[in-house]
């Protein structure tokens, strides 16, 4: 997508692990655990770490964005 696209960014100043989504290049937040994503996803092959990831138009998953927001109020 393009720089003008309604791509939400994954919310600054919080302090979690972050993986994508190889194919869609959503980005999702990791439970302390691992295993799950912040929105109950299972971390599977399908998802390398944000570092690794060669895409310039990240978009966070809402329901990881929603979760993060909660902890920051």
């Amino acid at each position: 997508m393009s720089r003008g696209s309604c791509r939400k960014p994954f919310p600054g100043g919080q302090e979690v692990s972050c993986i994508v989504h190889r194919k869609s290049g959503i980005v999702h937040g990791v439970q302390s655990n691992g295993a799950t994503t912040l929105c109950g996803r299972h971390v599977s092959d399908n998802y390398i770490a944000l570092e690794k990831a060669a895409v310039d138009d990240m978009e966070c998953c809402i329901l990881c964005g929603r979760h993060l927001g909660n902890l920051a109020e």
